[in-house]
């Protein structure tokens, strides 16, 4: 198991990216998904490894420099089982929306999750440093 961001996606991040402003979604990947870092953009992870339905937009803040995702309900299709999930800058072509970070059910609650067609919502980390920080350890 894998979690982290893709090759590209710390430095979209903290480059010509805003995480803020852009369109950032998530995308829930199948469990037989085998998860790579060389994957840079959305054509590169697989649509079959996609669950069907559940690219959802994200509300992203940040508060002097800790990024916090909202949590979201998504709705899949019956009979698959997620195992994970990607976020990704959505530019509206596949090539060009950029990988940020991919997460796992090493570090997901309910993942694996055989899923039923019932909405269910992705939690993101709300401890101290959120999603993820920026901030300089103190």
């Amino acid at each position: 198991m894998s979690t982290g961001w893709a090759d590209t996606g710390f430095d979209a991040v903290m480059g010509a990216r805003n995480i803020l402003t852009d369109t950032v979604k998530a995308v829930l990947m199948l469990s037989s998904y085998s998860f790579s870092g060389a994957h840079d953009n959305l054509d590169d992870v697989s649509a079959s490894a996609a669950v069907n339905g559940t690219t959802a937009a994200l509300t992203i803040t940040s508060t002097l420099g800790v990024v916090d995702i909202a949590d979201i309900a998504v709705t899949p299709d019956t009979s698959q089982t997620i195992g994970s999930y990607w976020i990704y800058y959505d530019s509206t072509v596949a090539s060009t929306s950029t990988l940020l970070f991919y997460m796992d059910s090493d570090k997901v609650a309910n993942l694996p999750l055989a899923t039923d067609g019932s909405a269910f919502n992705l939690t993101f980390d709300a401890g101290a440093n959120k999603f993820f920080s920026a901030s300089p350890v103190v």
